[in-house]
């Protein structure tokens, strides 16, 4: 799918709806819309919470899209932060609910994320910006979305000072491994020389401050 066929396919959804619910694209259509991808074979969108995504489904059903599994039918009217996944002939869309993997969508990422369709405040399908993406990236562990993070870094300015604040917040939302993941994404991929030397060392602390208070809970 190509910029194009993303913005058609949502507004066909928004347009099939009661215009009632809020969804963030991340992954490979948002980077897409951003310009850092051509193209993308499937839409990944997260909700703040449960409501949001089933909401988002009805509005997907009445726009001819089925739910693509008997685990998705069990969890699409619930808070499961399992991924439900949704079906068009051979356009797939899969659906997050607040929380995916080692990572959070947190007020501070929606409040950046950029209004592609629907009211000015409220209820609408956002993008997440690229460099929420980048940390995004490195919470799966995935060789290839490393080398995403590396792409997002060559085609976009990164503002680190907003990297470690929302690292920050993703570890107030209890997910514990946000420093380890991006220090490791840092560290192991060849991207260091390009990353502020203080950016480096502000994970580290972290790791650090994590690694005690895990030696501590082990001895109470």
């Amino acid at each position: 799918m190509i910029k194009k066929d993303i913005e058609l396919i949502l507004n066909s959804i928004w347009e099939s709806g009661d215009n009632n619910f809020k969804g963030y694209l991340i992954g490979g259509a948002a980077l897409v819309l951003n310009g850092v991808h051509d193209s993308t074979k499937d839409i990944d969108i997260i909700f703040e919470n449960g409501i949001n995504r089933s909401a988002f489904f009805k509005a997907a059903s009445k726009d001819g899209f089925i739910l693509a599994n008997d685990e998705s039918k069990k969890i699409i009217h619930s808070e499961s932060e399992k991924p439900v996944q949704i079906i068009k002939g051979d356009i797939v869309i899969d659906l997050f609910s607040k929380v995916t993997t080692h990572f959070c969508l947190t007020d501070s990422m929606a409040r950046r994320g950029r209004l592609m369709m629907g009211l000015s405040e409220g209820a609408g399908i956002y993008c997440i910006i690229p460099q929420d993406i980048f940390i995004l990236k490195s919470a799966t562990g995935r060789n290839s979305d490393f080398l995403v993070a590396k792409k997002i870094m060559h085609k976009v300015e990164i503002n680190w000072n907003e990297v470690i604040a929302e690292v920050i917040q993703q570890l107030g939302e209890g997910m514990f491994r946000a420093a380890y993941d991006l220090l490791e994404l840092i560290q192991y991929n060849d991207i260091l020389a390009e990353v502020p030397k203080w950016v480096n060392e502000d994970l580290i602390k972290m790791v650090e401050k994590r690694m005690i208070k895990i030696k501590e809970s082990c001895k109470i």
